[in-house]
């Protein structure tokens, strides 16, 4: 088959840092790439944190703005658990322009646009785009296959909504303060599930406190709730945040940035498309139970490449096959298996008030670190995650233990089934 006419071997659309993560590990890979997004270079809002022994093997720990040793986990009023690694928050200025230059490294072009919908083609796909600016006009794009990275709710691929998602949700000040909001005299809080005053254990969903000491008497301050089904009210979260610091005495005496935080947790893997392969949030790569994604992105960029193009470099290559190994790379069935036990994991999670889950949180942090350091991370087979969840479950009062123990004989049991049983249950 003669490509040389089709403009690129890959079209990326979307330039978070999954898209813009993938881009990089394909260009490296001699691969004619392109990457469509609405402006180049990017910018990211959200903050961003990952563990820094993960950038390490990664090669991007000069990519990190600050980071703290021992951050502590509040599981009740007199639990701090203090753990045993370096946690970072991302400068992703420094991540963004790191990924370019790798991307630069190979066979790139950066196209500005949105991606709105694809077709055939006799030898891959074309992506019609619309213009960002208003003296442009909208492009097509032919491409041997295509990534789509456009986040949760992707521009290309569509899902079968069997289930509604969880959300989490968010809401963060950058600001200087008077008085220290971080309890134990740690430098950063990864989760402070300390109860609020007026805090309604049954009614609503439980949140914590994600707490930075950025230095000088500046914090990043975020109140999170884990997951709740629908998603929790930013102004309630807002609400939540002020009664926090209230009660510990500390004065919030200038904001210099906030952050509105919801992405949906749970969605259904999208439906296979021969050409068309998610990445990241597209590709539901979220951790069902806990929300991170971007470590996972990072780290999946690199087999996910390898697999695409070393189909797509040899003689006769095939897009189809490309997307089918790249899509194996990022789902293997293992992978799928954990998926669906993580899945279960989040259902429980959501039936927790606010005293159960703090009892359940001292109990997993418990679990020695490499354990939970695996499960956080999502890297744990199916056979670690259930051994996890037995060692959890031992720690568990009475109580706790009935309610996990009728879970699996709930319609939570599916998940379950699927982890466990034949390869075609699992999604």
């Amino acid at each position: 088959m003669n490509n040389a006419s089709l403009q690129f071997d890959i079209l990326v659309v979307g330039a978070g840092p999954a898209g813009l993560a993938a881009a990089a590990a394909l260009s490296q890979r001699g691969l004619r790439v392109g990457c469509l997004a609405p402006q180049h270079p990017p910018r990211w809002s959200n903050t961003y944190g990952l563990w820094l022994d993960e950038l390490e093997t990664l090669g991007l720990q000069d990519c990190v703005d600050t980071c703290w040793d021992s951050p502590t986990v509040v599981a009740g009023s007199n639990t701090i658990h203090r753990l045993p690694r370096s946690y970072a928050r991302l400068d992703n200025k420094k991540l963004i322009a790191r990924l370019i230059e790798r991307a630069e490294d190979g066979n790139i072009t950066w196209l500005t646009g949105v991606a709105r919908d694809w077709a055939r083609i006799s030898r891959g796909v074309e992506i019609a785009a619309s213009p960002t600016a208003p003296h442009q006009s909208p492009r097509c794009y032919e491409a041997r296959a295509v990534i789509d990275a456009t986040g949760h709710f992707p521009a290309l691929l569509k899902r079968a909504s069997r289930v509604a998602p969880a959300w989490q949700t968010a809401w963060g000040i950058m600001a200087h303060c008077k008085g220290d909001p971080i309890l134990g005299g740690a430098s950063m809080a990864l989760m402070d599930f300390s109860a609020i005053d007026g805090e309604s254990t049954f009614a609503e969903p439980p949140s914590f406190l994600y707490a930075m000491n950025m230095g000088g008497g500046r914090y990043f301050l975020e109140e999170t709730v884990l997951a709740s089904r629908p998603a929790f009210k930013i102004e309630r979260l807002q609400h939540r945040l002020a009664t926090r610091l209230e009660m510990r005495g500390v004065e919030v005496v200038e904001v210099l940035e906030t952050e509105r935080v919801a992405f949906p947790m749970g969605l259904d893997l999208p439906i296979s498309n021969p050409f068309i392969l998610g990445f990241g949030g597209a590709a539901s790569m979220v951790h069902p139970a806990t929300g991170y994604m971007v470590g996972r992105a990072l780290q999946a960029a690199q087999p996910l490449a390898f697999a695409i193009a070393e189909e797509l470099g040899r003689a006769g290559g095939d897009p189809m096959r490309a997307v089918a190994a790249g899509r194996e790379a990022i789902w293997p069935q293992s992978t799928r298996r954990s998926r669906e036990l993580l899945l279960f994991g989040l259902e429980t999670l959501l039936k927790l008030n606010a005293d159960e889950t703090r009892v359940f949180f001292n109990a997993f942090f418990r679990l020695a670190p490499a354990q939970w350091a695996a499960y956080l991370s999502g890297t744990a087979s199916p056979a670690e995650i259930t051994q996890m969840m037995l060692e959890v479950f031992r720690h568990l009062p009475p109580a706790l233990k009935i309610q996990f123990a009728r879970a699996g004989f709930s319609k939570q049991a599916a998940y379950l089934l699927r982890a466990s049983g034949p390869s075609f249950l699992t999604r």
